[in-house]
């Protein structure tokens, strides 16, 4: 080891000594003193580092050659995550909230694995080369980056008009991050992870309760997921590939839909899918250790966002051993370099799988009510209706499977027709037929195993089917590239992938593009947007609406709310959300009891707006309002002269 990365190691140990001295000098409850001690050394060492010298003895021992920092680096980064999953759980054990030190231990490893992939790379200065070459593609690809953000954030907080229950409930989680479960940070409730909820609350903070920094971070995914897919399809299958598969995602009428809402996260896993797959394929591909590094990093911070990490996990685990039956000459030299993937996904998460080995039942909470085998289902269903678990199971991956083109997307959406455009759903079929007939071809097989894996374990271990239309979103890059895979294969059968027919090319792609876009972009902001479809019966929709309505009302304002069994205070996240916690106070017994007093807004669900009114008449000179929408009704209000 040399003296000058010595000194570094040194200098990074002295700022983490400052660190927990600061941490402990704020969250102690004994004064400043202990704090401030550790602080002073923290700051003594780092002096010692920068300007110190060192003994004679010790610079007589340290080679003259500078060695490499990146075995050192690496060593760090899992030394770094195994303090941050000891010191989580030692704050578990003693019942404590402050996870901060954690949380810091946890970022230095991410830190140090990313100097040690960065460390000794040479390849910088070739890439910038490589970029500047390709202004034009990244422009393009910019420019199709910039159309999905803007279909994916435009009117973000009304359309969909209202959030639904789950996302009331993930955003009453965000604004108190820190209490109950979440206070550790690598927790996950509902498979919903810690650090979600964090970033989630930090654009609440910063845009405020609304849908918008509700949704902000699904749109934000849904949109970076457009190039992720083209970057995948482009070293997979080459440029245009890639491109069309991009333009597909980006006018994908269910992406678009699932980036607009956020209490589906798969959507996210169509972006950190695209990223995994990307480095793993090219790490093995490549022989780089430094991708798979990378790729295990991605996975690792997957892991603590949603569940469906685990799925890309079998998916990947499933495509590596098809790859050593049908590609073993090129899969082989690149396995050493495998634990590179498991030291980046470890590094980043290992404090949520310790976690989740030390509360297993709440991590497999969802399981044992929405697992096929857990809850019983499967079981039950074979013993009802005679037939064999192995048909159950195939049923269920071909009802997946069909979500895409044939049955209506129907949880979480309500448009009356699947996954994929007409057209879209065509040339998947066509693209995928193309893949599984030459699997030994590392794109095909890549996408082939990538999505019959991915859709065989969601129609075997998730319930219940209907839900099928909203999980299959995880499968939308490798649907996309095969589906870009058939409209590339019908140009070549033209003739038109051949040099200097670039502008027939062009022609005949918008004439294709077109028409698809068209069709996707009006099945969503034509046929859905503005129709009610989203959760279409009224007590679903009520909520949000009256949340916005409470929201308005001076705080000083009492509210009395006619509830009934289906409006009620505190049956719905989104009322409570959207109304800022407004307290509204449920009135069961019959409006006549209710005496009128000059401060209180009288607020009747459908069932009760008669009675409202009735009682209105008998105390004259307020204001009676319906609101309606859709031409339903959704509530009335009263309001007293005085307001």
């Amino acid at each position: 080891m040399s003296e000058r990365l010595l000194r570094g190691l040194f200098a990074a140990l002295a700022i983490a000594v400052t660190v927990a001295g600061q941490r402990l000098m704020i969250s102690g409850g004994r004064g400043p003193v202990g704090g401030l001690l550790v602080m002073a050394s923290g700051v003594a060492l780092f002096c010692w580092s920068v300007r110190g010298r060192f003994a004679a003895s010790w610079a007589g021992r340290l080679p003259v050659a500078n060695a490499s920092p990146t075995p050192w680096l690496l060593s760090a980064a899992a030394l770094f995550s195994a303090g941050a999953a000891a010191w989580s759980v030692v704050i578990a054990r003693r019942h404590g909230t402050d996870y901060s030190p954690a949380a810091l231990l946890w970022v230095a490893g991410i830190v140090a694995l990313l100097s040690a992939v960065a460390a000794g790379h040479d390849g910088f200065e070739e890439v910038w080369d490589r970029a500047r070459g390709r202004r034009a593609e990244i422009a393009g690809i910019a420019l199709l980056s910039l159309g999905a953000a803007a279909l994916r954030f435009y009117r973000l907080g009304a359309i969909p008009a209202v959030i639904d229950g789950d996302e009331g409930w993930i955003g009453l989680l965000a604004l108190r991050p820190a209490e109950g479960v979440f206070a550790n940070p690598f927790a996950s409730m509902d498979n919903v992870g810690g650090w979600y909820i964090r970033a989630l609350a930090g654009v609440i903070d910063v845009l405020g309760r609304n849908p918008v920094s509700l949704r902000f971070l699904t749109a934000l995914g849904g949109a970076l997921a457009v190039p992720a897919v083209v970057l995948l399809g482009r070293r997979l299958f080459g440029l245009r590939v890639g491109i069309y598969a991009g333009v597909l995602m980006a006018v994908s009428h269910a992406h678009i839909h699932f980036s607009r809402i956020s209490s589906v996260l798969y959507i996210l896993g169509t972006l950190f899918g695209s990223l995994e797959l990307y480095l793993v394929v090219t790490g093995v591909l490549d022989r780089s250790w430094r991708r798979l590094a990378l790729g295990g990093l991605v996975w690792g911070i997957h892991f603590c966002v949603y569940i469906d990490a685990v799925m890309m996990a079998g998916a990947l685990a499933l495509l590596l051993a098809a790859g050593l039956i049908l590609c073993r000459p090129r899969l082989r030299p690149a396995l050493r370099l495998l634990p590179a993937f498991a030291l980046g996904s470890a590094v980043a998460s290992l404090p949520a799988l310790v976690w989740a080995a030390r509360n297993s039942g709440d991590f497999l909470a969802r399981f044992a009510v929405d697992g096929s085998f857990q809850s019983g289902w499967l079981q039950e269903t074979a013993a009802a209706t005679g037939r064999s678990i192995p048909a159950i199971l195939a049923g269920r991956a071909a009802h997946a499977f069909l979500t895409l083109v044939y049955y209506p997307a129907t949880d979480f959406y309500g448009i009356p027709a699947p996954l994929l455009g007409s057209l879209t759903a065509i040339f998947f079929l066509l693209g995928l037929a193309l893949a599984i007939a030459r699997p030994r071809e590392p794109g095909n097989l890549t996408v082939a195993v990538v999505l019959c894996s991915l859709t065989a374990l969601i129609g075997f271990f998730a319930l219940p089917p209907s839900a099928d239309s909203y999980r299959m979103i995880i499968v939308f890059p490798a649907v996309m590239i095969c589906a870009a895979l058939g409209i590339d294969g019908l140009f070549g059968a033209f003739g038109l992938n051949l040099p200097g027919r670039s502008r027939s090319l062009a022609l005949a792609a918008s004439l294709l593009f077109l028409p698809v876009a068209a069709a996707n972009l009006h099945a969503y902001f034509g046929r859905f947007a503005g129709r009610c479809l989203f959760w279409g019966d009224p007590a679903s929709r009520i909520p949000s609406h009256l949340g916005r309505h409470l929201h308005a009302v001076p705080p000083d304002v009492v509210v009395f709310l006619l509830s009934d069994e289906h409006l009620r205070q505190g049956a719905n996240p989104s009322l409570d959300f959207l109304s800022g916690d407004r307290r509204v106070r449920n009135w069961s017994a019959p409006a006549w009891m209710l005496a009128p007093k000059r401060d209180v807004l009288l607020v009747a669900a459908p069932s009760r707006v008669d009675e409202l009114e009735s009682w209105a008449r008998e105390n004259p000179g307020g204001s009676l309002e319906r609101q309606y929408e859709c031409r339903k009704l959704l509530f009335a209000t009263y309001r007293p002269p005085a307001l």
